[in-house]
């Protein structure tokens, strides 16, 4: 899927400044890898599965690589794996990305492939990246939010169940204390 791009000059192996665009997917990551001229070195698909996007991470990304790839719902888990293997990770505001998303040709290649040239010229539009503790509060408030809104469902389909069933509750507040007694 991958081939190596070895740069040797003058006998030696140099370190090769690459751009790497991710277009991160829920089961598959559309990767296109460049130069720093823009020359398109390698592509590929990478399974979105994290056994899978380690083993990537390890033979094939190097530590002066910089990443690119949009925010999207597995975007952290995403850059978790992948931000101890290479020198920068950059996740780019998919509202604000406009070269995608106004591309007339939309492909998960074309979008990569995007990606990594607005990173390699400096125009990807990023956004904030939020450290370990805050993306734990984040997941228990969404966590919290969820069950609130199962809650309050469940509450009206009692109310709607004692109206359709015309049985007026004992109390004026049915979730009061007197009112779950």
């Amino acid at each position: 899927m991958f081939s190596c791009y070895p740069l040797i000059q003058h006998s030696r192996r140099l370190c090769m400044m690459r751009y790497i665009g991710l277009d991160v997917h829920k089961h598959f990551i559309e990767v296109c890898i460049t130069d720093r001229k823009g020359k398109i070195l390698e592509r590929g698909k990478v399974n979105c599965q994290r056994e899978v996007l380690l083993e990537f991470a390890t033979k094939k990304l190097r530590k002066h690589d910089r990443v690119a790839l949009e925010a999207t719902t597995n975007t952290w888990a995403v850059v978790d794996l992948i931000r101890p293997h290479v020198k920068q990770v950059v996740v780019g505001n998919p509202m604000k990305t406009r070269a995608i998303a106004e591309a007339k040709i939309k492909t998960d290649k074309v979008d990569a492939e995007v990606l990594a040239h607005l990173l390699r010229c400096d125009y990807l539009p990023s956004v904030w990246q939020p450290d370990e503790p805050t993306q734990t509060r984040r997941a228990l408030l969404t966590h919290r939010n969820g069950l609130m809104s199962r809650r309050g469902r469940h509450m009206n389909r009692v109310q709607s169940m004692l109206a359709r069933l015309m049985i007026k509750p004992p109390c004026k507040y049915l979730w009061s204390k007197t009112g779950v007694a």
